[in-house]
């Protein structure tokens, strides 16, 4: 299980850069936030998963 939250940090992560890239910084603050709020998911999902 813990594949998939890796796959939505890379997937959030390269969004970000490429958005940056493209001189999209709107989208890329978007995806910053959205990579965020994976991170958070995996902390709270593994904190479940413990108990």
């Amino acid at each position: 299980m813990y594949e998939n939250w890796y796959g939505w940090f890379a997937l959030n992560g390269l969004s970000l850069c490429l958005y940056a890239y493209k001189g999209l910084y709107l989208f890329s603050v978007l995806y910053f936030f959205y990579l965020l709020i994976s991170i958070g998911g995996m902390i709270k999902w593994r904190k479940s998963v413990a108990q």
